[in-house]
């Protein structure tokens, strides 16, 4: 499989590099070592801005698809569905390369679609969706990481796989303009792709 650093950023086709950019972005869903494995995601918030950093799960161009993981509770769903537009932020401190994904994103909850992904995950990634507390709720005490249970097969009761389940979700964003930009040393250069409702038109940029 193709990896980050053998892509070949310096090319002057645009085709060329659009094709680069989802083939690295469908590596890095697949092989979590990967510099994009990691994004920052932005959403609208009503105090303004918000991000934070999400695992890329999935990159699909032929339905221009970035897809991540969730707690339904999270404040990031409520801002989704609200206001759908987001932005995603890739970068390659090695390639010195950025990506800035935007599009519209939809929450898929206690679905065909959602129950597949779950049971993709393994049971140490299912814990993640154990808490009792929506993310980001205040707690009384020191984390109580310590005393959790390791995987769902534990004895200790802190809810079954359904109970879990429950507060899984995916976002998927169905990205309509791409920003990309390389940082060389002697000429930094910039493109950007924008659907057209047919295929990405991409044009050079001033970086």
């Amino acid at each position: 499989m193709v990896q980050t650093a053998d892509v070949n950023w310096t090319t002057l086709d645009l085709d060329e590099l659009l094709a680069a950019i989802w083939s690295s972005l469908t590596t890095a869903s697949r092989e979590p070592a990967g510099p994009f494995r990691t994004a920052a995601l932005a959403t609208v918030s009503a105090a303004g801005p918000a991000v934070r950093t999400v695992v890329l799960r999935d990159a699909d161009r032929t339905v221009r698809a970035l897809t991540c993981f969730t707690d339904v509770r999270s404040a990031k769903v409520a801002e989704i569905r609200l206001q759908p537009r987001v932005q995603w932020l890739f970068y390659d401190p090695t390639a010195r390369v950025q990506f800035r994904m935007s599009g519209e994103a939809t929450v898929r909850h206690d679905d065909p679609e959602s129950h597949a992904a779950w049971k993709s995950l393994p049971p140490v990634a299912r814990r993640e969706y154990a808490a009792a507390q929506a993310p980001g709720s205040p707690l009384a005490a020191s984390p109580p990481d310590a005393e959790a249970p390791a995987t769902l097969d534990s004895p200790e009761p802190f809810g079954d796989e359904n109970h879990c389940r429950v507060h899984f979700a995916v976002l998927r964003a169905a990205i309509d303009e791409i920003d990309w930009l390389r940082l060389d040393p002697t000429s930094h250069r910039r493109a950007r792709f924008k659907w057209t409702g047919a295929n990405f038109a991409g044009a050079w940029l001033t970086p």
